[in-house]
């Protein structure tokens, strides 16, 4: 894991966990407001920030939640856990994790 990656988004997140899947660090962050289309929601999110099911990265939330693109969701199990993810492309594994993440979240704008 890079501890800095990690360390930048726990400074963000203060209640973020290192979690491990397949070998690979993943970052749990509890207890998120979003801004859904429906109105404010508070989630889970586990961000995957390794190539994962033919994406470079993932972001998984711990519900589906309304979004105003009309996105694909599926339901996987990670972590022993099961969260949702929407289809959303495109966010390269090299960038820092918070940028992960940010990018990730456009999803739901």
């Amino acid at each position: 894991m890079s501890s800095a990656q990690f360390n930048a988004l726990k400074a963000i997140y203060p209640a973020a966990e290192c979690w491990s899947e397949g070998g690979r660090e993943v970052a749990f962050i509890p207890g998120v407001t979003l801004q859904a289309a429906g109105g404010p929601v508070q989630v889970n999110l586990l961000l995957h920030p390794h190539a994962k099911d033919n994406y470079d990265t993932r972001l998984f939330v711990d519900r589906k939640i309304a979004e105003p693109k009309g996105l694909n969701w599926a339901v996987h199990t990670v972590c022993g856990e099961t969260w949702w993810a929407c289809s959303w492309q495109g966010v390269k594994a090299h960038l820092p994790w918070v940028q992960i993440l940010a990018n990730h979240l456009r999803a739901f704008l």
